[in-house]
């Protein structure tokens, strides 16, 4: 390799991972509040993130759980989850609001994805650089999930949120986890 090719492969690096750091600290902070407005570090500080996943059985906090619940994989809401809302007893305004944190979940895990793919595949061989990018991705990952649940604790509050995660637990079967080139936590 000359000196030119080099160089022109750090920038690009440089660039690709400066402006992936940049798209990652923007993309858990603008979720739609539940109701639709991003709301910068909307629910934050709420007690409880990833302690309550210790259960092995437990999906939730691990894998991205909820739009596989309770979205096709064309966006649109499940049939077989829409007892859900009355098992909360949720009004519509909340179940629209529980549906499009689902969807926040689909869209940030597919771009999280993309990156992954973009990133390995502009890297190549650089078995360094492309585990410095899929543990960037896994922390994403994580932070995308973390998010989903302040919103969906802050959305349900704390009895209708146990009786969520119970569902999740009920519900959630281990032919169903992860999509593709998702970690599995």
């Amino acid at each position: 390799m000359t000196r030119w090719s080099v160089r022109a492969a750090v920038v690009l690096i440089a660039a690709a991972v400066g402006g992936y750091a940049l798209f990652a600290l923007l993309l858990p902070r603008f979720v739609p509040e539940p109701g639709g407005s991003p709301q910068p570090g909307a629910g934050a500080g709420l007690p409880g993130d990833v302690s309550e996943a210790a259960d092995p059985s437990d999906p939730w906090l691990r894998q991205p759980v909820l739009h596989h619940l309770l979205l096709t994989h064309t966006g649109e809401v499940r049939n077989s989850a829409k007892p859900l809302a009355a098992l909360l007893n949720l009004t519509a305004e909340e179940w629209d609001r529980l549906v499009e944190v689902a969807r926040y979940e689909q869209e940030a895990l597919a771009k999280v994805e993309r990156y992954q793919k973009e990133r390995t595949a502009l890297l190549g061989a650089d078995s360094v650089a492309v585990q410095e990018v899929l543990t960037q991705v896994k922390g994403d990952e994580q932070r995308v999930l973390n998010h989903v649940d302040r919103l969906v604790r802050k959305l349900l509050g704390g009895e209708r949120y146990a009786q969520f995660r119970q569902w999740v637990r009920e519900t959630w079967t281990p032919t169903r986890a992860p999509v593709e080139g998702l970690s599995n936590g």
